[in-house]
């Protein structure tokens, strides 16, 4: 099995009056938010995936998530993600190899 993978990063700065802004690095952020969004190939089948990564003190770590989450999916117009559909990549390329044509 092969898996040919294309990233695209967007950094966000979460701001005192929790508001959250896109950044150009997360270098000089204290907190912020990270989207990975990914183009994948598996077997000429195309696949997405989605990843927000937060960081700053940890009591601010869930609100930046929820934040991020919001903004986005509000921006891009994504429907609500579910949390079943949430995992990492070794149970998705498990999937994917039951899966297999």
């Amino acid at each position: 099995m092969w898996v040919a993978k294309k990233r695209w990063c967007q950094h966000y700065a979460f701001g005192p009056d929790g508001t959250i802004q896109p950044a150009d690095s997360e270098e000089s952020m204290q907190q912020g938010c990270t989207l990975e969004l990914s183009e994948l190939q598996v077997w000429d089948q195309d696949w997405h995936s989605l990843c927000f990564e937060t960081f700053g003190p940890p009591e601010t770590l869930e609100q930046v998530l929820t934040t991020a989450v919001q903004h986005v999916c509000h921006e891009i117009g994504l429907p609500v993600l579910k949390a079943r559909d949430s995992f990492g990549y070794p149970t998705w390329l498990h999937r994917v190899w039951q899966n297999q044509p």
